[in-house]
Formats: structure tokens, C-alpha cells, sequence
């Protein structure tokens, strides 16, 4: 929340990315929310406002329940 507030993002569209309900009637008749290219322009404008370190980022595996199933069904 303190990202969004501190890179100017509009209330609606905060509490849209956030899951909040409509506050006002004016954020009912407000299209911003189905506005795809706009809020990725603003995701893209700000960033995340954090970094993942590098530990997170794990190779892809196989997924071992999906063979384990196939297996059983054979």
C-alpha cells in the first residue's frame, strides 16, 4: 500500500490491485479497473517496489505426483 500511495496511484485502482471493495459511487461508474493497458502501463511505471533474492528462483522439476498417477492408473 505504501508503494502504490508513494508512486501517485489512483485510489481505485489501489484498492482494485489490493481486493478492497468500492468506497464511493464514484468508483462504481470508475472504468480505470477494466482498463487493462493502463494499469500494466502503471505496474510497469513503478515496479514492484521490491526484489526477490536469488534463492527464491528454484530450477523447473518434473511434477513427480502426476507420474506417480499415470503409474498407478498403468
Amino acid at each position: 500500500m505504501t508503494w502504490l500511495r508513494e508512486n501517485s496511484v489512483s485510489p481505485d485502482i489501489e484498492r482494485f490491485w489490493l481486493g478492497h471493495a468500492n468506497r464511493t459511487v464514484g468508483d462504481d461508474y470508475s472504468m480505470l479497473k477494466k482498463n487493462v493497458k493502463f494499469r500494466k502501463q502503471i505496474a510497469d511505471k513503478i515496479g514492484v517496489g521490491f526484489e526477490l533474492p536469488n534463492s527464491i528462483w528454484a530450477s523447473v522439476v518434473p511434477n513427480m505426483a502426476v507420474g506417480l498417477a499415470e503409474q498407478a492408473v498403468a
